[in-house]
């Protein structure tokens, strides 16, 4: 899997158990009215985001050089889409007809919005001066192969397509 831009890039990530638990906490302990970012501890980025889909799926990732990131640039993101839709949906449609999933929240579908080369890095430390802590600090391949393994009991995701 070709990726975009550089390893570098900053994506930052936080677990949906302690989205939730941080919702409940604020609900007691926040002000009304303030806004607070939640994002691990794991400093994420590209490069780690793509080491844990090479752990879990077993695939090689690598990123664009500067050479065909410029050409790529030149096409345009709409034909970029276009490109990266035409190579994925296909294919994970096959592969969930194939394994007997009718319907599935998941989807490969790209939007135009998500390949912009931003990266979203935010500070969730703001939250732990009031006293909060997060449960999953660090984002592992154990704990996306735990909500892999959730989607796979829900019927929403091939457990044939997991290393």
């Amino acid at each position: 899997m070709t990726c975009l831009y550089s390893k570098d890039l900053r994506i930052n990530t936080v677990h949906a158990d302690d989205v939730a638990k941080a919702l409940h906490f604020l609900c007691t302990n926040g002000d009304s009215g303030a806004t607070f970012n939640l994002a691990d501890h794991n400093d994420t980025d590209c490069g780690k985001i793509n080491d844990l889909l090479e752990q879990i799926f077993g695939i090689k990732t690598a990123f664009l050089n500067s050479m065909k990131m410029a050409m790529a640039s030149q096409m345009g993101s709409k034909w970029l889409v276009a490109f990266a839709n035409d190579e994925h949906l296909k294919p994970f449609s096959d592969a969930c007809k194939k394994y007997g999933i009718n319907d599935t929240p998941l989807t490969p579908y790209l939007d135009e919005e998500l390949i912009k080369d931003v990266a979203v890095a935010v500070d969730g430390s703001a939250i732990q001066k009031l006293g909060f802590t997060y449960d999953h600090p660090h984002l592992t391949a154990d704990s996306l192969k735990e909500v892999m393994h959730d989607f796979i009991k829900k019927g929403a995701f091939p457990k044939e397509m997991m290393m």
